[in-house]
């Protein structure tokens, strides 16, 4: 519901006690839960650097991915490109991301090249991951 922006209804379902509040979450042991914060932060206040910080302390190579193609969307939002690339980058080169999320952390990159005019990067990454979609059995 975050990612949809459906911010009345977490509030509703947090007056039922079925989630926690923003504040609370941010606050959980549960890295999932203080991802959770961290979205529903930017969503509400338009502030991302503190989803920046969130790949910090991930509990999987999985996790790792989505908060850093959540920190890099949001960076190209706000019109920062470079350090998008940077953080995609750095990420790619911890190599723990499998397959599928490595394509999806490249496909991230290659969008933040095409802003800062590094085509011919782009291109070369976008290509690279094509065959993943192919490898995975439907």
């Amino acid at each position: 519901m975050v990612m949809q922006a459906r911010v009345a209804d977490l509030d509703e379902l947090h007056g039922r006690g079925l989630v926690p509040s923003e504040a609370q979450a941010q606050v959980r042991e549960d890295w999932q839960w203080r991802f959770y914060a961290a979205v529903h932060r930017r969503m509400t206040t338009g502030e991302v650097d503190h989803l920046i910080d969130m790949q910090q302390g991930t509990p999987c190579p999985a996790a790792a991915a989505a908060a850093g193609v959540a920190a890099a969307a949001c960076l190209m939002e706000e019109d920062r490109p470079d350090e998008a690339a940077a953080l995609l980058e750095e990420a790619i080169d911890a190599d723990s991301a499998e397959p599928v999320d490595y394509a999806w952390l490249s496909v991230q990159l290659a969008r933040a090249y095409v802003e800062i005019g590094q085509l011919d990067m782009a291109r070369a990454l976008a290509a690279s991951v094509q065959g993943v979609a192919a490898s995975r059995s439907m």
